[in-house]
């Protein structure tokens, strides 16, 4: 098995690497271009680098570093976009989104230049494409629904009407955000009939339990447990 090269070294030093396979470290870019978030307000240019899977990782660092808004790593086994080429075999697609105002292509023309003058004999393509600006804050709202959870349970965003009185929900209340847990993936929709049925079973023996919701992500549980009866 042939052995690989590093910044560290040579996995397999005892035999020696071959000198094509060394590699002169990658040059810092000269200044970040650092862009804004993605927005409706602003417009992204798409910039995609083609080249060998073994300068994926370098090629994804120097677009981080770059200032670009999101980074994207497509192989052959990655569904593109409609219209969109697929990479070739042993090669890997890094897609940058950069604002438009951020000279993307000065931008793509550098981190090509470094990733040439570490692996000279890559083959390093590189395209580009605006994209048009979008609400993705009304696209995410599109896509979420109320959750009924268990016997008393519905969790619901700001923009969802209030379940019908007749109905005795339970209501949680948020919006969807980076934190984990809207009652939407399967994980916290166990969790929280889980919850349900141990308050309940409590309650029946007279009991307001408390519990402790130990997690980092929305307070849903926590906020469940108090719906449901939890002392505290």
């Amino acid at each position: 098995m042939a052995g690989h090269c590093s910044a560290g070294g040579c996995a397999a030093a005892r035999q020696g690497c071959p000198p094509k396979a060394r590699r002169a470290p990658l040059a810092p870019l000269a200044a970040p271009c650092l862009t804004p978030a993605m927005d409706e307000t602003h417009r992204f240019v798409e910039v995609v680098l083609e080249v060998p899977e073994a300068l994926a990782d370098a090629a994804q660092g120097l677009a981080a570093l770059a200032g670009a808004s999101g980074v994207e790593l497509r192989d052959s086994e990655t569904l593109v976009p409609e219209g969109a080429p697929a990479p070739g075999a042993g090669r890997v697609q890094v897609v940058a989104w950069v604002d438009a105002e951020a000279d993307p292509e000065g931008l793509a023309a550098s981190i090509a230049a470094r990733l040439a003058d570490s692996d000279p004999g890559a083959e390093i393509e590189v395209r580009q494409r605006a994209v048009d600006p979008e609400d993705w804050v009304a696209r995410v709202r599109d896509r979420i629904e109320p959750v009924r959870v268990g016997r008393r349970l519905r969790v619901r965003a700001t923009w969802h009407p209030p379940a019908a009185p007749s109905e005795g929900l339970e209501e949680i209340v948020l919006d969807p955000g980076l934190a984990f847990g809207t009652g939407q993936h399967p994980t916290t929709y166990l969790c929280l009939e889980a919850v349900e049925a141990v308050v309940d079973g409590y309650r029946r023996l007279g009991i307001a339990p408390s519990l402790l919701d130990v997690g980092s992500g929305s307070g849903i549980l926590g906020i469940a447990g108090a719906r449901l009866g939890a002392r505290s």
